[in-house]
């Protein structure tokens, strides 16, 4: 702050854009900040829903796969933007005199807006008859 000739009081144009500068690079660290956050929101909210999905897919399925002794393998499109993929692989499990039946389940939900992805996998054992 510099005095005039008439002893009025003022900043500089030096001053003025140095504060400026200072402001601007203020506010884009801010900007920057706040979209990082709203990305990783939007990120885990699809997230959290892609194993929603994959989860009532998966009950899905082992409950078909006990009612019918056998699963489709497929793929398809959920509402809001989700994709969705199962895969099956038959096994066949001996302990002694014991022989069961299993499964290996893998079922994949993939959303569409931030690419996120949840895979699900288990083994199904029923008895064998």
């Amino acid at each position: 702050m510099t005095s005039g000739q008439d002893g009025e009081r003022g900043f500089t144009l030096l001053e003025t854009l140095i504060a400026f500068v200072i402001l601007s690079a203020s506010l884009i660290a801010m900007y920057e900040i706040f979209t990082d956050g709203f990305r990783a929101n939007v990120q885990a909210d699809e997230t959290r829903l892609a194993l929603r999905h994959a989860e009532n897919i998966l009950a899905q399925a082992r409950v078909e796969l006990s009612l019918t002794g056998r699963l489709g393998e497929g793929e398809g499109e959920l509402g809001s933007g989700f994709t969705w993929s199962a895969r099956q692989q038959p096994m066949d499990l001996l302990s002694g005199d014991i022989h069961v039946k299993a499964t290996w389940l893998e079922i994949n939900v993939r959303g569409t807006r931030a690419g996120r992805s949840v895979t699900l996998e288990t083994l199904v054992v029923t008895p064998d008859a």
